[in-house]
């Protein structure tokens, strides 16, 4: 069984009071050039992005299984919402729709005999990630470094591993990533994720999958 979720908790709190809190010590800072505030009505503060993933292994680190296989498709909505006074740093709010998600995986060990007698599996879902921040920096004119974290959910066509899962899996994020400015309203994006998926102890296994994704992003509108 995968560890308890606490851990993964741990590690999500300490991501959003690590990127609000170093909003916070800045905007204390007596020099106002080092001061962060909200993001002015003239600059484009919203954006759209279309993005793709895929993970060709997974890795043991809370989940117990490897060698799992999993892609996504996904539509973010990204708010900025604190930017540096120089402008060299922003805060952006992020929420993602995955209309395709998808898992190749070998039967997990105890697996039931229809199981273990049709091997590898492929399934389906659809998800939400609502709960993301995005902390980005800039490297010259184009070049702009993000970290990135999230929390969400997938909803699988059948049961994740075997009948002893669930189809309701929770999702935990955390990346790094570089986006490059392409036009005045058009930017791409390539980066990594940790990517942990399980059912939260709500069916009568619970092995967790741990997956390396890598993904390519477009921005196409800013509003």
């Amino acid at each position: 069984m995968a560890e308890l979720p606490v851990a993964e908790l741990l590690v999500a709190g300490l991501l959003v009071v690590g990127l609000l809190g170093a909003g916070r010590a800045h905007a204390q800072s007596a020099d106002s050039s080092d001061e962060w505030r909200p993001a002015p009505d003239s600059v484009s503060r919203h954006a759209v992005q279309l993005w793709s993933g895929y993970s060709p292994g997974s890795v043991k680190l809370f989940g117990t299984i490897e060698g799992v296989r999993f892609g996504a498709v996904g539509v973010r909505y990204l708010r900025r919402f604190r930017q540096h006074a120089g402008g060299s740093r922003t805060v952006a709010y992020t929420a993602d729709v995955l209309p395709l998600v998808w898992m190749t995986y070998a039967p997990v060990r105890g697996a039931p005999k229809a199981a273990q007698r049709r091997g590898w599996r492929t399934l389906r879902g659809v998800g939400l990630t609502p709960a993301g921040l995005r902390m980005r920096g800039r490297l010259g004119h184009r070049w702009q470094p993000y970290f990135e974290g999230g929390l969400g959910f997938v909803y699988f066509s059948g049961p994740l591993p075997d009948r002893r899962g669930e189809r309701f899996n929770l999702t935990f994020r955390v990346g790094v990533g570089v986006r490059v400015e392409a036009g005045a309203h058009t930017a791409f994006k390539l980066g990594y994720r940790f990517h942990h998926l399980s059912n939260g102890f709500r069916g009568r296994i619970n092995p967790g999958f741990d997956s390396n994704l890598f993904h390519l992003g477009l921005t196409w509108a800013w509003f």
